[in-house]
């Protein structure tokens, strides 16, 4: 699968399940593990969750672009949406010194990753062997 295969799917929480479904098929096309299939999940769960809430600052108000690309450096994931943009670097860095407790109301979630490319998506890059 070299060529990126994309969909787009309307910006709700019900549709993270088949946003879900589209990167597992492509996860156990690149022959990741059980394990290794479910962190992709997550992130992509959790990745769409806040692009409904930070980028469209609801549900129904875009659509959330997914594509995969399975090739011999593994699975790439790219999530776009057309909200409103995020500046990572406009959040400061996490106290990692603080208590769990001081943190928690302030990191939740995962952190954001700028795109490489200078465009308003982010990606998560992982490597699974």
């Amino acid at each position: 699968m070299d060529i990126p295969k994309t969909a787009t799917f309307p910006a709700r929480f019900d549709s993270l399940a088949a946003v879900g479904e589209f990167v597992t098929h492509a996860a156990e096309a690149a022959g990741l593990d059980a394990r290794a299939v479910y962190a992709v999940q997550l992130a992509v769960e959790e990745a769409g969750a806040n692009i409904i809430e930070h980028a469209y600052a609801g549900e129904g108000r875009g659509d959330i672009e997914c594509t995969c690309m399975v090739n011999s450096n593994g699975l790439t994931v790219i999530l776009r949406d057309y909200g409103r943009p995020f500046d990572p670097t406009s959040v400061p860095e996490p106290d990692l010194c603080s208590s769990l407790e001081d943190r928690k109301a302030r990191w939740t979630g995962a952190l954001p990753y700028p795109s490489v490319d200078g465009q308003s998506s982010f990606r998560v890059h992982t490597r699974f062997r």
